[in-house]
């Protein structure tokens, strides 16, 4: 007994080629959305870190600016390494990356870079003084933080008591 195929030539059906073809077509769009959705997630995760650097940023300004403004004018000092120094005491200083206070507790990280200028009102206009000089009106704070290969920079000044 003999079976005969013929009857499978008629049948309608995928050739093998169309099969593979469909399967690299849905690979190559599934890799695609998977790619975006990718980007998407870390994307999301260095603007949640970019927040993050900026509020601690600010955190720790306002900080500096809450303890400044109690500190009498006539006792602060700042040193050639660039520490804000109450009467030879430190009060904030910039140690690796961390800025630290009084208590050698570190209160912000991440930071490149941590100045204090002395300024004076002259004519209307801030300028810059030697920090040696007992003559002046505001302390300038300028705070920078690396963040992902980019830094920023926040600026503020502040008065202390006379």
């Amino acid at each position: 007994m003999r079976k005969s195929y013929n009857h499978l030539k008629n049948e309608k059906g995928y050739t093998l080629v169309e099969l593979l073809a469909t399967t690299i077509l849905i690979g190559i769009v599934t890799i695609s959305i998977l790619s975006i959705f990718s980007q998407g997630i870390k994307s999301w995760y260095i603007a949640t870190d970019s927040v993050e650097i900026q509020q601690n940023s600010r955190y720790v300004m306002n900080q500096m600016v809450e303890t400044i403004r109690e500190l009498d004018k006539d006792k602060l000092e700042i040193s050639s390494d660039n520490y804000l120094l109450l009467e030879g005491r430190n009060i904030f200083y910039l140690c690796g990356t961390d800025i630290k206070n009084e208590f050698n507790l570190p209160v912000a990280s991440n930071i490149c870079d941590l100045q204090f200028t002395k300024k004076q009102m002259r004519n209307g206009r801030l300028v810059k003084v030697e920090n040696t000089s007992s003559h002046w009106d505001l302390l300038s704070i300028t705070l920078s933080v690396k963040n992902y290969g980019k830094v920023q920079t926040y600026n503020t000044n502040v008065l202390p008591r006379n």
